[in-house]
């Protein structure tokens, strides 16, 4: 017996389930962008998803051919009687599916994944998700791209204004030059900007932690200029000269960060967990630890410490936006909706959120409103 799921308010249904005790198989049909009809059936979406959806049924069982090697045989057939009396028509015209499939095969478990549509894997301790790496991979270069194509936009002409008059009253101010080197790294000039903050660190003899600190923070502020690995050495550098008088919370922040960048999450939660001792904001803490297990798919943990930064601070809005990242996963929409309700409720109030849109307003060159927020928040931020 085959299963479809649909939308309430869908009156035909798109969607393909069948599962026994040694396969599944999930196909949640689209149909084209366009409101013609192309097929004989209720909608394209459900001729193409069912007729797939049987031949897999079909044919899944034939143990001397891999699972990919079968839906790719399914396809074609489904083109062949399908697609193939259809010429000159664009691709969005087209029906579609994701697909999630598996299949035992003796010793081995098959999984199959096409598109948005996970697969959930629950065991006794925890539980695995496996996603389309190479949607993934496709939805990360289109975000690389924009932002490579956002920084070309960057104008820090006013900013270098303000760090030269202070170099101008004070030749020495290290924390001006740290800036104008930091702009250097936002513009994409990073071996000099690296020179620069090296030379800073020099003249100052490396005394002083918040010198220090801020040279290894300005490494790991730009994505695609930073050097993580000498910020962990500055970090680090500057957690060993403030022992003395107590070392803030931040440093092991953004020392976790570092250590994110180089994908060393061991050493990354270990900073965050230093951090979680002495913050007063913990809420912060909590939202990193979950990201970071959010990363390693470790989802119950993660789960985890996104309720414990809400329970901490109700008002914390990154945690609601983790919260909506892990219900989007799991494709719980409601969940997913409130928590970003609950994001931008708390966001314009969050003095966490407010520093970070000061940055964002900087590195958009909009310095007033950077300045105007930073006043709104520089005596609540306690971190």
């Amino acid at each position: 017996m085959y299963f479809y799921l649909s939308d309430r308010v869908n009156p035909f249904n798109e969607d393909f389930v069948f599962i026994t005790e040694t396969y599944g198989i999930l196909l949640d049909g689209v149909t084209g962008l366009y409101n013609n009809k192309l097929s004989n059936g209720n909608t394209d979406a459900q001729v193409f998803s069912h007729h797939i959806g049987r031949l897999l049924c079909e044919n899944i069982d034939n143990l001397s051919m891999s699972l990919p090697e079968i839906i790719t045989e399914c396809l074609k057939e489904v083109h062949q009687e399908y697609f193939n009396v259809i010429e000159d028509l664009e691709d969005n015209r087209l029906p579609s599916a994701t697909l999630s499939c598996f299949r035992r095969n003796r010793e081995k478990l098959e999984i199959v994944t096409l598109g948005d549509s996970p697969i959930i894997i629950k065991t006794k301790n925890n539980f695995y998700i496996y996603l389309d790496e190479i949607l993934n991979r496709n939805e990360t270069q289109v975000i690389n791209n924009l932002l490579v194509e956002w920084e070309k936009t960057k104008n820090f002409d006013k900013a270098k204004e303000a760090f030269d008059k202070g170099i101008a009253l004070d030749s020495k101010s290290y924390l001006n030059k740290i800036g104008l080197a930091t702009i250097k790294l936002g513009k994409g000039q990073k071996a000099s900007a690296i020179a620069e903050l090296t030379q800073v660190a020099k003249e100052s003899k490396e005394k002083d932690a918040e010198v220090l600190y801020r040279i290894g923070e300005a490494l790991t502020m730009f994505e695609n200029n930073n050097d993580p690995a000498l910020a962990i050495t500055y970090i680090n550098k500057a957690i060993e000269k403030a022992q003395k008088y107590g070392v803030p919370a931040h440093y092991y922040y953004t020392l976790g960060d570092a250590y994110r960048l180089i994908k060393d999450p061991g050493s990354s939660m270990t900073a965050y967990e230093k951090a979680s001792a002495i913050a007063k904001n913990k809420a912060s803490v909590f939202y990193r630890m979950a990201t970071l297990w959010m990363a390693a798919k470790q989802y119950k943990k993660a789960e985890e410490n996104i309720a414990k930064a809400i329970n901490t601070d109700a008002t914390y809005a990154p945690a609601y936006k983790a919260q909506a990242q892990y219900n989007k996963i799991f494709q719980r929409h409601e969940e997913t909706t409130q928590s970003l309700i609950n994001y931008t409720k708390y966001a314009d109030e969050d003095p966490s959120t407010a520093l970070e849109i000061a940055k964002l307003y900087f590195i958009n060159s909009d310095f007033e409103e950077s300045k105007a927020t930073l006043d709104k928040v520089f005596d609540k931020v306690n971190d």
